[in-house]
């Protein structure tokens, strides 16, 4: 009878077994299936509670437990609610708790145990026998689900115990199944909720970039429509282009999340072909330029000028190659090719081609180039930046233009990418220019210290028959200039660089025409798109013309047609007329006409209290031969510039005694008004609002320390350009060859001729300090009585020029016009600086 009833004891409990896992496995909602599944099993092991316990371990690995289910019989009251039963440490006790942590049941009669806290926690509770088996998630010891029995001190059979641990095996495996489920609805719920606030945070920047954009864009064509001149025209052509190219960029993040959801379209629309890859080269020349890499561009003249497709994306692929491009080349060059690959009757592929002398890709960092968020390598991304995106979104793009990109590259030399891309012909090409023809009769110089530049302009230009001479410095272009002159025929044109071996190309318009023989010859500027407008203001006038760089053939040929074939030469004296005839050249080897250019004739003063700086900026405008004199602190400064009138002041404005500012001041509210000067600030502050404190203090400009030399030297030459008349240069007399001319006809020997004419000279000198003192008073009487005396005697010693110009003195001070008078007195007083 023992048997049989242990028996169906046994098929009881498998029979609940069944129940209780089937409704573990088939119930998603973990705590109603416990709910569910402990009194069935309660019921059929004949017990009087039931009971699952959760462990918590704290920071430093410490174990508690707390119970969280309960099912008893009605026998005894329930323990879910006993505050005693919350958050019970592991060490209470230990006696069941180091069993379990090794996944073995835990079993026993409660008078049986020893005394403690483990046996009053029982007593408690009037349990008589306890049996526990361990849950083990994930092989952790995450709990614990107990049997108590409250009548007898039961013996639990091996069977029992078997079938009771598989239930405890099917509560770990849907605790299991539970946890994963939640961590993948947190993670769904977590991946929904950033799709969700990705496309919101797209759509905000999107709008919150877009709309100021919009508004300057437009702001921007409202200005291209007023009156503006070339530099400044092409300036807002620029700042229209970067805006572009912003919305652009913010377009890239937009852009990937619509070629992964096959979104992504083209626009087809007609557009300049040349003129867009110019724009977008254009865009990054200056960051080639600063980093000392020359930036090419070079159009087949078969390349068609109008063509329909999605100017925009193209312009985003340029972009994103030649920025790369930039990125990682620090010395040699980038050429970028334009040319047709295959031509049909109504379309053409356009091959696109960027070379560089940069680092270069290794063979298996090609195989990462083109994929989302990848560089070439970890290494190179943690150096130079950048996501990798733009070149897999160039890829598709330019796939979607029927075209493709390639890379070639060696380690180390360099790399060329090529991108190919299909459009639609609407203008092949522009007509012929019949001024063409006026090239093949021109005598061209190229000044520039870049040799590649140069031998390309070279090449070109002599494919169009022209004559073309080269130099890389502005001394050894006046050597080339002055040595042709009289020989062969004259230069038609110079073409200059910005910045020739360091030198401005205003030094050159000046050098040139402080020679006589020179002044006429038309100078080309070759600049950057962002060059210093405010160091140039007013100097667009030193050259008949500029392109801007980077400098294709076509642009070239255009830029020089238009100069050579100018109406007239920008570049002449403002007021007395050129002399006409060849004449001896004053500096036979061009060198004197460098040291004398106008801005070594300012008179400079340096307000500087450390010795130091002194020396230094002493040194580097002695070496280029400007004059200059020094003031140690701010009184000091105000004290030369009350006495002397200076052309500019750069005054440091931390000074003993009294600061810059201060200085500042004094000199613009006491120094008369035709003795003030220009005044720059130099300043090591160059925190915002240190420029607008010193232009509130009276100075002019500001320039931050340490001082950037080429700016420095640009700011000299334009206030030279103020002076003497932007590009112009002073007018100077050849003092040897009108003492030859006067010799001559008036047949006087040596020794008295040479007597006569530099009595006359020094006569002169002191008649002009005279007029200077009248003009200062406004006495015109005195100022007409000897401007008529000296015209005569100019006449008589063949001083023709000054003659001519001291009869039109004559006649302003008749009239009263000191600013013109001022202005004339100027111009004789240089002549003989």
């Amino acid at each position: 009878m023992a048997d049989y009833g242990e028996h169906v004891n046994k098929d009881k409990m498998l029979e609940a077994i069944a129940l209780a896992t089937s409704e573990l496995l088939e119930n998603r909602d973990f705590k109603s299936a416990i709910s569910r599944a402990l009194p069935i099993l309660g019921s059929a092991a004949d017990v009087d509670r039931v009971y699952l316990f959760e462990n918590t371990y704290d920071y430093e690995g410490k174990g508690y437990t707390s119970q969280s289910f309960e099912w008893n019989s009605g026998a005894e009251k329930a323990q879910i609610d006993n505050p005693e039963l919350q958050g019970l440490s592991f060490d209470y006790i230990k006696e069941f708790i180091e069993p379990l942590k090794n996944n073995e049941p835990f079993t026993a009669a409660v008078s049986e145990l020893k005394d403690g806290q483990l046996k009053d926690i029982l007593a408690a509770q009037r349990i008589r026998s306890v049996f526990i088996l361990p849950i083990m998630v994930n092989e952790i010891f995450w709990g614990f689900v107990g049997f108590d029995d409250c009548k007898t001190e039961r013996k639990w059979r091996n069977s029992e115990v078997s079938i009771l641990k598989a239930f405890s095996v099917s509560i770990a495996r849907a605790i299991e199944r539970g946890i994963v489920e939640t961590e993948m609805a947190r993670a769904r719920e977590k991946a929904e909720s950033a799709n969700v606030a990705k496309g919101r945070f797209l759509a905000n920047m999107s709008h919150e970039i877009r709309t100021p954009m919009n508004a300057v864009l437009g702001f921007l064509d409202l200005l291209d429509e007023s009156e503006l001149s070339p530099v400044q025209r092409e300036f807002v052509r620029q700042a229209h282009t970067s805006s572009e190219l912003l919305l652009y960029l913010i377009n890239d993040i937009l852009d990937f999340s619509k070629i992964e959801a096959g979104k992504l379209s083209m626009e087809i629309i007609n557009f300049d072909l040349p003129g867009l890859v110019k724009d977008a080269v254009a865009m990054l020349e200056p960051k080639a330029a600063a980093k000392n890499v020359s930036l090419r561009l070079e159009i087949d003249p078969g390349v068609a000028h109008e063509v329909a497709g999605d100017p925009a994306r193209l312009k985003q692929i340029l972009n994103n190659i030649i920025s790369n491009a930039v990125k990682f080349t620090h010395r040699g060059a980038i050429c970028v090719k334009v040319f047709n690959a295959e031509e049909t009757y109504d379309s053409v592929l356009v091959c696109f081609e960027v070379r560089d002398t940069g680092i270069g890709i290794s063979p298996g960092g090609i195989d990462n180039l083109f994929k989302p968020f990848s560089q070439a390598d970890d290494s190179t991304t943690r150096k130079y930046g950048g996501t990798g995106l733009g070149l897999a979104i160039s890829k598709e793009l330019a796939r979607m233009m029927n075209g493709d990109i390639k890379v070639e590259s060696a380690e180390g030399i360099g790399s060329t990418f090529i991108l190919t891309a299909r459009f639609q012909v609407i203008r092949r090409g522009h007509e012929f220019d019949p001024r063409r023809e006026s090239l093949k009769k021109s005598k061209i110089l190229i000044a520039g210290s870049d040799p590649a530049c140069s031998a390309a302009a070279a090449a070109v230009l002599k494919n169009e028959g022209c004559e073309i001479h080269t130099a890389d410095t502005i001394a050894r272009a006046l050597v080339t200039l002055v040595g042709e002159t009289g020989i062969s025929r004259p230069f038609n044109l110079i073409i200059a660089d910005e910045l020739i071996n360091g030198a401005a190309v205003c030094e050159l318009a000046s050098a040139v025409n402080s020679i006589a023989r020179l002044r006429g010859v038309k100078i080309l500027a070759i600049r950057s798109a962002e060059y210093n407008a405010g160091a140039f203001k007013g100097c667009e006038i030193c050259y008949c013309g500029r392109i801007v760089k980077p400098v294709d053939p076509a642009a070239l040929v255009n830029g020089v047609i238009e100069a050579v074939c100018a109406p007239e030469n920008l570049l002449k004296p403002a007021i007395v007329p050129a002399a006409d005839g060849p004449g001896p050249v004053s500096s036979p080897s061009g060198l004197e006409a460098v040291k004398n250019a106008p801005a070594r004739k300012l008179d400079i003063l340096l307000a500087e209290d450390n010795e130091m700086n002194r020396k230094l900026i002493g040194s580097m405008l002695q070496s280029r031969g400007y004059r200059f004199e020094f003031a140690s602190d701010g009184k000091e400064a105000f004290e030369k510039c009350a006495a002397k009138k200076y052309d500019i002041v750069f005054m440091d404005c931390q000074m003993p005694v009294m600061d810059g500012y201060e200085s500042a001041r004094m000199i613009r509210l006491s120094v008369a008004k035709d003795k003030k000067p220009y005044i720059v600030a130099m300043t090591a502050n160059a925190m915002r609002g240190d420029r607008e404190k010193c232009l509130a203090a009276g100075m002019d400009e500001y320039i931050s320390k340490p001082i950037d030399f080429k700016l420095f030297f640009e700011l000299l030459q334009r206030r030279a350009c103020e002076k003497y008349g932007a590009g112009k240069g002073p007018l100077e007399i050849d003092l040897d060859e009108i003492y030859k001319t006067f010799r001559d006809e008036t047949g006087l020997d040596e020794a008295d001729a040479r007597d006569l004419f530099f009595e006359y000279v020094n006569s002169l000198s002191l008649n002009l300090k005279i007029i200077e003192d009248a003009l200062n008073r406004a006495d015109f009487k005195t100022v007409k009585s000897l401007a008529h005396q000296l015209k005569g005697s100019a006449g008589s010693m063949k001083f023709d020029r000054l003659a001519a110009m001291l009869v039109d003195f004559e006649e302003k001070a008749i009239s009263g016009d000191i600013f013109e008078c001022r202005n004339i007195y100027r111009t004789i007083k240089n002549m003989f600086e």
